[in-house]
């Protein structure tokens, strides 16, 4: 996730749940876009986007691939203006296989 990015709540070293809990200031839809972009110019390639919540779709799952690693991001709506946000990195098939405890700023 892009350094400052997203306002941090929750953070987990265990390697065995989401990297990171947070927020972003934006509504909903702004929020995934402004995701989308930020990622995908620090280098991620998007692979999925997948919808969810019923005909709202107020929930979205996004995943990205990076180099070294995948990037897992779930984003729904916390209020009017804000959107909570959890990601996750798992390190590509054929790698170690294990779960990624470091911030990343870019494609890793």
């Amino acid at each position: 996730m892009p350094a400052g990015f997203v306002r941090t709540r929750a953070v987990d070293e265990s390697g065995s749940t989401w990297r990171e809990t947070g927020t972003l200031p934006l509504p909903f839809e702004t929020a995934v876009a402004a995701l989308k972009g930020g990622l995908a110019a620090g280098g991620w390639a998007p692979v999925h986007d997948i919808a969810g919540g019923g005909a709202a779709a107020t929930r979205r799952i996004l995943f990205f691939s990076g180099a070294t690693n995948d990037l897992l991001v779930a984003a729904w709506p916390s209020g009017d203006s804000e959107t909570a946000v959890r990601w996750g990195l798992s390190a590509k098939a054929g790698e170690s296989g294990q779960i990624e405890n470091r911030q990343t700023t870019g494609n890793q």
